[in-house]
């Protein structure tokens, strides 16, 4: 006769799955999300600063990173794996992000992460600091402030004799 039968099928596969994260010198690692943005720390120009950029390989099976590339003035990638490299399940990679700032302004780069089925883009930023100066004036045993633009008087001196000050800049 007649009756009902139940077939289950369990399909079972495997895909990877990637998150990103950075860590910047000094800081905190912070999740990537894609179009997210790495805020690299203010250093002094001319000065390098890192973060350490880390693709994990959450999923089920292994995935592939086909390129890593940037963009922007003064940005630099090192490290880096190479073209196509497989990336295990349950495996981590990581690379630096480097900044030299040259000007104090901010500048803006880009990270692209090419994978198998799509391509990855994140913000980068970083500035220069300038350097912060002091000022000091010292006559005899008196050492005083000096502001930017601030006058300096010279102790009173004779005819063909000499006076002096000195002026010192901290930084």
């Amino acid at each position: 006769g007649k009756g009902n039968s139940t077939i289950t099928v369990n399909l079972a596969g495997t895909a990877p799955d990637f998150t990103f994260s950075y860590t910047p010198q000094g800081g905190n690692a912070t999740l990537l999300p894609p179009g997210g943005s790495i805020l690299l720390p203010a250093v002094a120009v001319d000065s390098a600063v890192t973060a350490s950029v880390s693709v994990v390989n959450r999923g089920s099976g292994p995935g592939v990173i086909n390129s890593v590339s940037a963009t922007g003035q003064n940005f630099q990638l090192i490290g880096l794996p190479l073209p196509a490299s497989a990336l295990d399940a349950g495996k981590e990679i990581k690379f630096t992000v480097s900044f030299t700032p040259k000007q104090i302004e901010a500048v803006l780069g880009s990270l692209s992460i090419e994978l198998v089925d799509r391509k990855l883009s994140f913000n980068m930023e970083g500035s220069g600091l300038a350097a912060i100066l002091a000022y000091e004036v010292a006559t005899d045993s008196t050492i005083s402030a000096l502001l930017p633009g601030q006058l300096v008087t010279l102790p009173d001196a004779n005819v063909n004799d000499k006076s002096s000050v000195t002026i010192r800049v901290r930084n």
